[in-house]
């Protein structure tokens, strides 16, 4: 089992996370994608194309991409994501009338963390089921780290989780991105699934 965070830790899962092509090249691609042309969020085509990148580089299955486009589009969040409020979290995750079988509406809050963060990786950590299994795996197995379980699906909470995280383990070096990194893996290690390079 992964021992708690230290720095060589995390710099060991960084290297794990270089050496497997299909996370750094993934992750190169989109970050291209998000700050060239279309880096916007005004225009509904340039939404799109990366609402379909993110879709299918993270299997989020979500089945109406347009219609999470044309609301993304229309929340206008582009001063916000300039500012790192942490509220178009929300503006995103819902209201998009997007709905499953059973006709309630989906909350895409895994995936506007991972739009957002791709537009400021500084302002905006991941949320996945990696991470939170990387965490509550910390909070259960290291000292000094606790949080409410239920926070991690409050933004504003989760991003102070993050933090304590950094600051309990003395990895305020490293940025929200290598820290999605790490626990990203923990997480898939965590679950039998660690990748190796080929993967």
């Amino acid at each position: 089992m992964p021992p708690c965070p230290t720095k060589s830790e995390v710099e060991k899962y960084l290297d794990i996370w270089n050496d497997v092509e299909n996370l750094h090249k993934t992750e190169e691609a989109l970050r291209n994608l998000f700050k060239g042309c279309h880096a916007n969020n005004k225009d509904g085509s340039d939404v799109l194309v990366k609402v379909y990148a993110l879709n299918n580089a993270f299997n989020v299955f979500m089945l109406s991409q347009v219609r999470m486009a044309k609301h993304i589009t229309n929340e206008n969040i582009d001063d916000g994501l300039r500012l790192g409020d942490l509220a178009i979290i929300d503006k995103i995750r819902s209201g998009h009338g997007i709905r499953n079988r059973h006709g309630t509406e989906i909350n895409f809050y895994s995936f506007a963390t991972k739009y957002c963060s791709f537009h400021k990786p500084d302002k905006y950590p991941l949320f996945d089921s990696n991470v939170r299994r990387a965490l509550i795996y910390f909070k259960q197995n290291c000292e000094n780290f606790t949080f409410n379980n239920a926070d991690l699906r409050v933004y504003e909470k989760f991003v102070g989780i993050i933090q304590k995280f950094q600051e309990t383990f003395d990895l305020q070096d490293f940025p929200f991105r290598d820290i999605d990194k790490y626990l990203y893996l923990v997480g898939r290690e965590l679950n039998g699934d660690l990748p190796r390079n080929g993967q």
